[in-house]
């Protein structure tokens, strides 16, 4: 499958130089900490402490663990670094519902904090 080249996947893909969503799959089945490292830094999430080991699976994987001695927070990744960026009058959520109407919100952390 070709990835549009407009779309996160379609950039992921070039900047990483593969070719297509199936190789992206065997390559990150080869090497699972490359690829979960680059999507990490893709969409630069942000570690306040980084992280010493990205994952940790011996007491099985049911019980994994992720991002080893790191610290982050998930509501700054997710609104506050976009509210304070050129992203903060974008639209942030789209609601569609039945039977095609719609909702938008954007400028949300100062709506949250409203």
């Amino acid at each position: 499958m070709k990835a549009p080249r407009d779309s996160q996947l379609g950039r992921f893909l070039r900047l990483h130089g593969i070719a297509s969503y199936e190789d992206l799959c065997e390559n990150a089945a080869r090497d699972p900490d490359w690829f979960w490292r680059s999507v990490m830094e893709f969409h630069r999430l942000h570690f306040f402490k980084p992280f010493d080991r990205l994952l940790d699976v011996s007491n099985g994987p049911e019980w994994a663990q992720w991002c080893i001695g790191g610290t982050t927070n998930i509501t700054y990744n997710c609104v506050d670094r976009h509210a304070k960026g050129q992203r903060k009058t974008k639209i942030a959520i789209l609601w569609e519902g039945e039977p095609g109407d719609a909702r938008t919100v954007s400028g949300v952390r100062s709506r949250i904090m409203s």
